[in-house]
């Protein structure tokens, strides 16, 4: 009975969401709505400024589909694949029953919900296509489809399809095979710096998708500070779930791939807010997406470029703090290396900060310490003749004390992983001391679950100085103590190589030349029309918060003077394309005819609570018509606020008011709004004419301020000001004074 209650709104939540991204054919075939495609990519070109040089094709799979799809992915690698087994299994990460390639598949194809493959070519011949799947996870779709069932959007998949648009801009305009299969230093493989380049385009496309979903202008600072804000409160709240979702997944992969969307929040809003200020101190830069697309471009280890580690991306001040490059080992022409007799080279490559961290975290033990001493590392794997993996590890520290504390975290997680595989059975301490430890490894029992050792085998870890060896997998025929010194000798750091800096610095030129082209090109994003400051357009809010004094004195009425301290707020939001909503319950619905804005509100004044037949009920209804040109609006407004009782209903009253006001923008940075209202109201039945001056044309039937002065781009100060008059044809001007409101305070659109 529950799921069918479950299953019963979601359908009812789901039939409220007018513009679906997928589509069924008559033939019944899902496939991509084209109009939704052209909006999404003109709104995402206009948001990352950056055009779309090529077309971007798009297909749509089942979960099943998709499965298939990666299994042809991960046979296409599955050599290298199988070479990252060995030291997955040797380091813990995985169980020798289990390999990555179906590892990744499982976990990814219960969460992807769309994927963008920069390998794929269609069959027209262009490079790079879009993947959206139809049943991808539940709980995400349903999540996001409450909300677009308020606002009309296919919310699940309009995010998707931004994200992996983003990813289709990064890579006709940066390369994405480029940044994914470079090296750190040109001595070789650099996972580390790969996972910095994929953290960055996965955060990229996180803030792209985010900000498309939530209507938010990035160059607006005010806007930007807000929005990271909900980002990081947001991989907050899910946190928790995507642990629990991941299910057997181990953490190690799970947290690799979380890590990619929050990691480079810092980077990225780092990048906007550098650009922004060049923008506006210097005049020159472009804005804030022009930095962050500059940094993709500029040479590593330059300023403003992409970091050199995930060292850099953990820890702020570690960005001027490059990593150490060890050099490859020297094996021969036959992959052998002279003291691994037996052993064929099978590869090797950078750990990083962000693993070393991962992995050896504990829940509720952060390993941020030992994170922040890593200088760098390099790993290497050898096979025997008998199929077993020989790790070879080397790493070196900041100091002689982060190398100590990096070797105390081995120790502690290898004997972790032995314990964990077979307790008490597979490993003897031969030597356990402050700069040394070395176990004898026995052969698992049959049937073990853990990393297998199908012969007697040592583990050893030392450190000297600042640097740390560890060797995992020795047989009894290597000379360890040797081996050992030889990989101490080859423990430093070197410089880059002088071909591949010069290679870097031509990309990074060919790179900023295009750039340049693509920024003059690329549409720019459109701020609030002034009319639109009336009644807001789909997917922006309006919230302002000040505080005031109002003053009331009428003669008519025998009242005597008095003022009171009054709050100033006012909350709305452009739910969809034409409806607009406001605190307390204002509806608005508009249309646009040119430059001729249309709308019409109601909102509810006074409901009786206790006793609704005795109580007095009371409406308001407005209606707005508003011709807008670029520097100033003029808007006409007409008002009834009709009240009754159902009990006496020969009792009725209606109040009346018609408004005019302009709103002008003499320079970018100040809205003045002001305006003239002639009012109608009944009170004990007698007729009073009231006048108001200022700002008096009505916004979610809330006076729109008098002055908005924007002294942080998308955050204004506000003076709302209005003066009520009554005519009284006995004083001089026919005109008193009978009631003032004056507010100031802070407004935010987003």
């Amino acid at each position: 009975m529950r799921c069918a209650v479950v299953f019963g709104c979601t359908l009812l939540l789901a039939g409220c969401i007018t513009d679906r991204v997928l589509v069924q054919e008559d033939q019944g075939r899902v496939v991509v709505d084209g109009d939704v495609v052209v909006r999404t990519k003109r709104e995402i070109e206009a948001l990352r400024g950056l055009p779309f040089t090529r077309d971007v094709p798009l297909e749509v799979m089942t979960v099943k589909e998709l499965e298939q799809w990666l299994n042809r992915y991960y046979d296409h690698y599955k050599i290298a694949l199988k070479k990252q087994d060995y030291f997955y299994h040797k380091m813990g990460i995985l169980p020798a029953s289990r390999d990555s390639a179906s590892t990744w598949k499982g976990f990814l194809g219960g969460f992807a919900g769309g994927v963008y493959d920069d390998d794929r070519t269609a069959s027209d011949g262009t490079k790079g296509s879009m993947i959206l799947v139809q049943d991808y996870a539940w709980w995400s779709k349903v999540q996001l489809d409450m909300i677009g069932a308020l606002t009309g959007m296919d919310l699940a998949y309009e995010v998707f399809l931004a994200h992996e648009l983003t990813h289709a801009l990064q890579d006709q305009h940066f390369e994405l095979d480029r940044l994914l299969d470079q090296s750190g230093s040109g001595q070789g493989s650099d996972d580390d710096v790969r996972m910095v380049h994929k953290t960055l385009l996965e955060s990229e496309g996180n803030v792209i998708g985010m900000a498309y979903f939530a209507g938010m202008h990035l160059d607006d600072v005010a806007q930007r500070k807000a929005f990271f804000a909900f980002l990081r409160y947001n991989n907050l709240f899910n946190a928790p779930l995507l642990t629990l979702i991941a299910g057997k997944t181990p953490s190690f992969f799970s947290r690799q791939t979380f890590a990619q969307y929050e990691l480079g929040l810092d980077w990225v809003e780092q990048r906007l807010d550098d650009g922004e200020w060049q923008q506006r101190v210097d005049g020159v830069g472009g804005g804030a997406m022009a930095e962050l697309g500059r940094s993709y471009a500029r040479l590593p280890g330059t300023p403003g470029a992409l970091p050199a580690s995930t060292e850099q991306l953990l820890f702020a001040d570690k960005r001027l703090d490059p990593p150490l490059h060890l050099p490859d080992l020297d094996v021969d022409a036959d992959l052998h290396l002279p003291l691994l007799p037996h052993a064929l080279h099978n590869g090797g490559d950078v750990f990083g900060a962000l693993a070393l961290k991962q992995w050896i975290e504990k829940p509720f033990v952060s390993a941020d310490a030992v994170a922040r001493g890593w200088g760098g590392d390099r790993y290497d794997v050898f096979v025997d003749d008998d199929d077993s993996p020989v790790l070879l590890w080397r790493l070196l520290g900041d100091s002689d004390d982060d190398a100590e504390e990096i070797l105390v975290a081995l120790r502690e997680r290898f004997l972790r992983s032995l314990a964990e595989e077979e307790p008490g059975q597979r490993s003897v301490v031969v030597v356990d001391v402050p700069d040394r430890v070395l176990l004898s490894l026995l052969p698992s029992a049959p049937g073990a679950k853990g990393v297998r050792v199908t012969r007697p085998e040592r583990l050893l870890l030392e450190r000297r100085g600042s640097r740390v060896v560890v060797v995992n997998g020795a047989s009894a025929a290597v000379d360890l103590e040797a081996l050992v010194d030889h990989l101490f000798e080859q423990t430093r750091a070197i410089g880059a190589d002088d071909g591949d800096v010069k290679r870097r610095t031509a990309v990074a030129a060919g790179l900023e030349r295009t750039l340049d082209h693509a920024l003059a090109t690329a549409p720019k994003e459109e701020g609030l029309q002034l009319g639109d400051r009336l009644v807001l357009p789909r997917r922006t809010m309006a919230l302002r918060i000040g505080v005031g004094q109002a003053s009331f004195d009428d003669p008519a009425l025998d009242d005597d003077e008095f003022a009171f301290a009054a709050p100033d707020i006012e909350a709305r939001w452009g739910l969809r394309e034409n409806i607009e909503i406001a605190l307390p319950g204002a509806l608005t619905l508009r249309t646009q005819l040119g430059p001729l804005l249309l709308s019409a509100g109601i909102a509810p004044r006074g409901l009786p609570i206790f006793d609704p037949f005795a109580g007095v009920w009371s409406g308001r209804l407005l209606t707005t018509a508003t011709l807008q040109a670029p520097t100033i609006a003029l808007s006409l407004q007409a008002e009834a606020a009709p009240q009754f009782s159902l009990a006496h209903l020969d009792g009725a009253t209606n109040d009346l008011a018609v408004r005019a006001g302009l709103a002008m923008r003499p320079v970018p940075w100040l809205v003045l709004q002001p305006g003239l209202s002639v009012e109608d109201h009944d009170v004990d039945d007698q007729g009073v004419d009231v006048v108001r001056f200022g700002g008096v044309l009505q916004r979610g039937f809330v006076d729109a301020p008098l002055i908005e002065l924007e002294f942080l781009p998308g955050l204004m100060a506000y003076l709302a000001s209005s003066v009520s008059c009554r005519r009284d044809d006995g004083k001089f001007g026919g005109l008193v004074v009978v009631e003032q409101r004056h507010a100031l305070g802070l407004l935010l659109y987003f």
